[in-house]
């Protein structure tokens, strides 16, 4: 009887520990995905702020342009 009891404590440590492992293991792959996606959110924000700073640079530009133009304008008219 002792002996099937501690065949049975055992057996019950062993799934334990191998319980332990399996969600150690799920873990570090469901971090390695949680990483992959914050990495690609990073890229995919990084190229929204390069394409927002290059959308405000050609307004800028083309402000400047439309204004350089208007003043050359006005020029040639007071001539």
């Amino acid at each position: 009887m002792e002996m099937q009891a501690e065949a049975k404590r055992k057996k019950r440590a062993k799934i334990l520990e191998l319980e332990g492992e399996r969600q150690a293991n799920i873990n570090i792959v469901d971090g390695k995905k949680n990483s992959v996606i914050l990495e690609s959110e990073a890229v995919k924000m990084d190229q929204v702020n390069r394409a927002q700073g290059r959308s405000h640079s050609l307004r800028f530009k083309l402000s400047v342009s439309l204004c350089s133009s208007k003043v050359q304008r006005g020029h040639q008219k007071a001539s």
